[in-house]
């Protein structure tokens, strides 16, 4: 399907006709929404007087048990459309609306609320309201419920989740001002987490090590993987050497119970990260006979089937393939001239090898140290040992109420908490 400008948009789906059947929506830059059957045929379309950068979000804002189309322009406006009903509710900004808004009842009160981020730095939470505006004449609008001031553009798109556990979802924004925020319902700031670069990237938000507390993961202009605990505070990061400006994806890949974060960098590649180790070794098989593998190694194999896709963005190509039984392995080309320099290389990563050895040792004997403590004093000496990257406090006292509990604790996390 051709449409007449760019697309930039991820399209989404969902029934918007109510007729037992996906339909998929997306916006373009030719200033127009589109709504397209599963057949590819145009089932509708909208015009704005600005480019769609914004993708849609779906959901029933009016409580009238039908999908909504919600979706910013470039003209500074938000619009929350109702295909059934020909409803059109326009919310004006102060600037071109290109995250993409989020939904959901977060204050309560059974209906749905909007959440959209626009240029002007703004966090926008807006509710649906029906009003009479004379006799027998009812109307409705988005009302603005409240408005969070951030210091830069924001493109990324928000999260809601509960972090706290309280019942009461929190809103997750990036910001181009570097900083993440952390808002409550009512828009009150609850922690500004700052890193070195611009925020492009939209978090996401998951219970990556099984623990029953939600983490925070998203990607920055300073080329970092961040992942935040529930507090906001830093846990770990992952340094790549390209700006990371695409979203994270998070699900158990593998199906270990494990769930494993997929993010792409502007170096170029796509990294597969479980329980903060990087993945060197296909992670993906959906079955015996065809499987989808997604790997950062530089080894090269040549699989026994045809290519079937490939899909190229900017330099970055990644290849799906379909797959039989075996697996050939190529031979590395060496040119002599290069002998020198990978004996060389070699050597370097031999001694980076035996320093890693060497500390993983260290980092064991201190380990067995602390759990030979008592709680109190393990507690005290994990907090002498220097580890920027990771706020322990809020953990710690969680963890600290039984001695099961800290050593089931000090296991998951020994290396990152005692190097």
């Amino acid at each position: 399907y051709t449409t007449n400008g760019k697309i930039t948009s991820s399209p989404a789906l969902g029934d918007i006709n109510d007729d037992g059947r996906l339909e998929i929506v997306f916006g373009s830059e030719d200033h127009s929404l589109y709504i397209l059957k599963n057949s590819g045929e145009e089932l509708w379309r909208y015009s704005t007087n600005g480019a769609i950068k914004s993708s849609p979000a779906i959901a029933d804002i009016d409580s009238d048990k039908i999908l909504d189309i919600v979706i910013g322009s470039d003209n500074n406006k938000l619009y929350a459309l109702d295909y059934r009903r020909f409803k059109i509710w326009i919310y004006q900004t102060n600037d071109d609306v290109t995250s993409t808004p989020a939904a959901g009842d977060i204050d309560g009160d059974g209906g749905m609320e909007i959440i959209i981020c626009s240029n002007d730095g703004g966090v926008y939470c807006l509710h649906y309201i029906e009003y009479l505006a004379g006799k027998d004449i009812s109307m409705s609008r988005l009302s603005p419920g409240w408005t969070y001031r951030t210091e830069n553009a924001i493109i990324s798109s928000p999260a809601i989740a509960d972090l706290d556990r309280d019942g009461d979802p929190e809103i997750i924004i990036g910001s181009m001002d570097r900083n993440l925020y952390i808002l409550t319902a009512s828009g009150e700031l609850i922690r500004k987490y700052t890193t070195n670069g611009k925020i492009r990237s939209s978090p996401a938000v998951a219970d990556l090590n099984g623990d029953g507390n939600l983490e925070i993961v998203f990607g920055s202009d300073d080329n970092l993987l961040y992942v935040l605990n529930s507090s906001g505070y830093g846990w770990w990061h992952y340094k790549t050497n390209g700006s990371i400006r695409s979203s994270p994806a998070v699900a158990d890949l593998n199906g270990d119970g494990n769930l494993e974060i997929v993010i792409g960098s502007e170096d170029k590649k796509l990294y597969v990260f479980s329980m903060g180790e990087l993945l060197e070794e296909p992670i993906l098989n959906l079955s015996n006979e065809t499987k989808i593998e997604i790997t950062t190694s530089t080894t090269t194999s040549i699989l026994t089937s045809a290519t079937i896709t490939t899909t190229t963005s900017m330099s970055a190509t990644i290849t799906t393939s379909i797959l039989t039984s075996a697996t050939i392995e190529t031979q590395p080309c060496v040119s002599r001239g290069y002998g020198t320099i990978i004996v060389a290389v070699v050597i370097i990563l031999a001694l980076i090898s035996t320093f890693l050895v060497l500390k993983r040792r260290r980092e064991e004997v201190i380990y067995r140290e602390i759990v030979n403590l008592s709680i109190k004093d393990a507690k005290s000496r994990i907090m002498k040992i220097e580890n920027p990257d990771y706020d322990k406090i809020i953990e710690l006292e969680r963890a600290g109420k039984n001695r099961k509990s800290f050593i089931s604790w000090l296991e998951r996390r020994k290396l990152k908490v005692v190097r």
